[in-house]
């Protein structure tokens, strides 16, 4: 039997998500830049899935190298171009950080196997500047999203908004398995 207070707890839940989605809804900037983040977290789970075979098959490395040779140069990136952004291009316009960074990404993964092919025994070099890059890519497209989402959003807002991203996350994290 449900109790009076679970059913207006229910009832305060409900509308909130609908003042969440209608937020969504009137706020196009917020809405592009949580399905950005989405997908940011998208590849990057379809990374760490393929990585480990990634690592064995293509690389010729084991399973346990591949952290240190392909995690490790992209926070570095990240890093890097956490740094960048915040000391050099902060008055350039989000927008453009985040086709920059999106094509980064894009050009990296679409000549990452004729890289690898090409690169014989400096395979590991060739996979290591690929995954720096990727890096500097990600932090270009991940902070001006985030700083649209929290310019964008009222304080009262904003934990509602984060809480429709990490729903969209989970919702899509399943996509790499498959």
């Amino acid at each position: 039997r449900i109790h009076k207070s679970q059913s207006v707890n229910a009832k305060a839940v409900g509308i909130d998500f609908r003042k969440t989605l209608r937020l969504l809804a009137k706020i196009k900037k917020v809405t592009g830049a949580l399905l950005l983040l989405t997908l940011l977290q998208t590849v990057v789970l379809s990374i760490a899935v393929v990585g480990p075979g990634f690592a064995e098959n293509i690389l010729k490395i084991r399973v346990e190298e591949f952290p240190v040779l392909f995690i490790t140069p992209s926070v570095i990136g990240m890093g890097i171009g956490a740094i960048l952004l915040g000391n050099f291009f902060h008055k350039v316009s989000k927008r453009f950080m985040v086709r920059l960074g999106m094509f980064i990404i894009g050009l990296s993964l679409l000549a990452s196997p004729y890289v690898l092919s090409f690169a014989g025994s400096n395979i590991i070099y060739a996979a290591v500047t690929l995954a720096f890059f990727m890096g500097i890519a990600f932090a270009l497209i991940f902070i001006p999203a985030n700083t649209v989402v929290q310019q964008e959003t009222s304080d009262q807002m904003r934990g509602k908004v984060y809480g429709v991203l990490n729903t969209l996350v989970g919702g899509v994290s399943i996509i790499p398995v498959l």
